[in-house]
């Protein structure tokens, strides 16, 4: 019941639980809310958050080429 108030938040589009998983996923939209908000009403809910896992991976910085 805790997880539905969250759903209720204005910017929260989706909110999905995976018990055998033991994960949460929450999709939000970033032009109203930031990931500190969003961590904010998790952990408001009672839930513990061991990590937080962006869905797209950190780019690699790109390499100066190599002067002569």
């Amino acid at each position: 019941m805790a997880l539905g108030s969250v759903r209720d938040v204005y910017g929260i589009r989706r909110i999905h639980f995976d018990r055998e998983a033991k994960t949460l996923l929450v999709e939000y939209d970033a032009t109203r809310l930031n990931a500190a908000t969003v961590t904010n009403l998790v952990r408001r809910t009672g839930l513990q958050i061991a990590e937080e896992i962006p869905l797209i991976p950190p780019q690699p910085t790109p390499e100066a080429p190599a002067t002569a």
